[in-house]
C-alpha cells in the first residue's frame, strides 16, 4: 500500500509488522473467540455437552447462587480483558532515519520531536529522540489510549548549538520526499529522513 493516504494516516508498505507482534495479535484473537464459544455453549441448552440432569446435579449445591450471572459476567470480564490487551498491542510505534546536511553529510545532536495525535486536533507530548554521530536516531513510544497516529518533526532552533545553524528541513518517507510531513498509524514501523539547509 504505498502513497495511500487514508483519513489523515499514512501508510507505507514499507512500515514493517513484527511478526511477534502479529502471533501475540492472533493468539488473542482466537483466545477471546474460544472464550466466545465456550460461554455460549456453558449457557445454552445443552452446556458443555451435559445432560440436563447432570448439570441440574451440578448446580444443586449453588441453587442459591445466581450461577449463570456470576459465570456470565467472570467470561464478560475476561473477554474485555483480551480485547483490551488487543488494543494495547496496536500502540507499539517504532520511527527511524537519519539526519543529513547536502555537503556536509551526517547531522548529530539533532532533537527529534515525538506527538501522539487523534488526526483533529489533540496531540500529546511523547518523547524526544536526538542523532547521533552518524546522522541516525531511533526511537519506540507506545501510543496513548485515544490517540491513532504517531508524528515526529525536527526542532531547529534548540540546543545544541549544531542545529541552530540550519534552517530549512525537507522530508523523506523510503526514500521518497514528501510533503505532509510526518504522522504514521500507531502500531507501526516508518522510516523518515531529514535533509538539512543552511
Amino acid at each position: 500500500m504505498r502513497g495511500v493516504r487514508c483519513h489523515f494516516f499514512w501508510i507505507s508498505s514499507e512500515m514493517d509488522w513484527p511478526m511477534s507482534k502479529t502471533l501475540s495479535t492472533v493468539k488473542c484473537l482466537i483466545t477471546t473467540a474460544l472464550l466466545i464459544g465456550i460461554c455460549e455453549t456453558a449457557f445454552g441448552n445443552t452446556p458443555l455437552r451435559l445432560t440436563k440432569s447432570e448439570w441440574k446435579m451440578i448446580r444443586k449445591p449453588f441453587a442459591n447462587i445466581n450461577v449463570r450471572f456470576i459465570g456470565a459476567s467472570f467470561c464478560l470480564w475476561i473477554i474485555g480483558t483480551l480485547l483490551g490487551s488487543c488494543d494495547r498491542l496496536k500502540g507499539i510505534t517504532t520511527i527511524y532515519g537519519t539526519v543529513t546536511a547536502p555537503g556536509y553529510g551526517p547531522v548529530d545532536s539533532v532533537r527529534i520531536s515525538v506527538i501522539a495525535s487523534n488526526g483533529f486536533v489533540r496531540t500529546k507530548f511523547l518523547t524526544n529522540a536526538y542523532t547521533d554521530k552518524e546522522g541516525k536516531y531511533e526511537v519506540t513510544v507506545d501510543a496513548p489510549r485515544g490517540y491513532s497516529q504517531i508524528e515526529c518533526s525536527v526542532v531547529l532552533d534548540s540546543d545544541p548549538v549544531s542545529s541552530k545553524e540550519y534552517r530549512v528541513a525537507e522530508a523523506w518517507q523510503d526514500g521518497k520526499k514528501i510533503k505532509n510531513c510526518c504522522s504514521v498509524v500507531a502500531g507501526w514501523k516508518a522510516n523518515f529522513d531529514f535533509k538539512l539547509f543552511k
